[in-house]
């Protein structure tokens, strides 16, 4: 059976309110309230000439395990390891170094001690790089290099005749040789494997699942300018035309955790 455009789209927005009421019928005020308690927000200090003071404990608690946990996972105890050591390296690399694995299983246990829920995202992050470098020598060499698909002339800056001397049969003779500078840019492909902890509150997953292989359905918010839509392809005229759906509000999580929290 295929479905149209719009029936795709129905289907989607279907699943996310679906999943969106599942999460948040169950712990969105509970989130909240750790929240606010954790930063020391709630409860609200009074009005009158009452004692303002407000408890710790919260943060006290979950920084205390968050401390205990970060330990056993340290990069030097190699929790995990691999019958070949240099996968083992070449693993650990990738987590601690490439993605910071450190800061990954802090925001992970952050998140799974105040939200109840630890989300980690793995992707393969497409990612060209561009390199600007200046060239000057023969015409002939530069036409080699350009050879190289990687490479083009990004601006030609100079060119100019330069008389040198080179060998030929009997000694030494001069000719006219033609040198070019210019600038080059370099495409550098530094696609990796990125591994990153999005926010409890923008991932929708599934509430009927109660295995992770019976999960028919996952999927992240999260916002996007208008110019990144059309770099990924999107057609301009429809991105352009778009406006933003008011119905879209942010969970009392969001607003409680942007509050205080600009760590995502």
């Amino acid at each position: 059976m295929r479905y149209t455009e719009a029936e795709v789209v129905n289907i989607i927005a279907q699943e996310v309110d679906a999943s969106a009421s599942a999460w948040n019928s169950g712990i969105e005020g509970q989130r909240e309230a750790a929240f606010k308690s954790y930063y020391l927000q709630s409860p609200a200090r009074p009005d009158n000439n009452r004692s303002g003071y407000v408890s710790g404990d919260t943060f006290d608690t979950v920084e205390t395990i968050k401390s205990r946990i970060r330990r056993t996972f340290a990069q030097s105890r190699r929790v995990i390891r691999f019958d070949n050591d240099a996968a083992t390296d070449y693993v650990y690399s990738l987590f601690y170094d490439e993605n910071k694995g450190s800061k990954l299983i802090n925001d992970a246990l952050h998140d799974a001690l105040l939200s109840k829920l630890a989300v980690f995202k793995r992707y393969w992050k497409s990612e060209i790089v561009k390199e600007y470098e200046i060239f000057e020598g023969p015409t002939e060499q530069l036409h080699v290099l350009l050879m190289s698909d990687e490479i083009e002339v990004s601006e030609i800056q100079e060119q100019r005749a330069e008389t040198v001397q080179v060998e030929i049969p009997g000694g030494v003779g001069e000719m006219q040789q033609e040198i070019v500078r210019a600038e080059l840019v370099r495409s550098v492909d530094k696609s990796r494997l990125a591994v990153e902890v999005i926010p409890p509150e923008a991932f929708y997953m599934d509430g009927t699942a109660t295995e992770v292989d019976d999960i028919r359905f996952i999927a992240e918010k999260y916002e996007r300018s208008r110019s990144d839509l059309i770099k990924d392809g999107y057609d301009p005229e429809i991105v352009m035309s778009a406006g933003y759906d008011e119905s879209e509000d942010r969970s009392g999580t969001e607003i409680a955790r942007a509050s205080v929290d600009q760590s995502w």
